[in-house]
């Protein structure tokens, strides 16, 4: 009689998908932000008028293997730089 034999891969890939189904994420808040900016030069005249802008492009939804069920929608933002004299980058 013939004995079967599991290959490497079979084992492996049995292994990654027992790995995979005991993952859970940890939800955790960081610490809050102060509004204000601490050891921060007020305006300066040897600083330049930069601008930042922040566009919301659409929504997408996070796979449930990367944070859990059920799979939030996260905004999908879009960064423009405003130079004042090389305009936008």
């Amino acid at each position: 009689m013939k004995q079967h034999k599991l290959s490497p891969i079979l084992i492996i890939i049995s292994l990654l998908l027992i790995g995979l189904s005991c993952y859970s994420p940890i939800n955790s808040r960081g610490k809050d932000i102060d509004e204000t900016l601490t050891n921060w030069p007020q305006t300066n005249s040897n600083f330049i008028n930069i601008k930042l802008h922040i566009f919301n492009t659409g929504m997408n939804k996070v796979s449930p293997l990367l944070v859990g069920s059920p799979a939030p929608w996260r905004p999908a933002p879009a960064f423009l730089i405003e130079h004042p004299i090389h305009g936008l980058i």
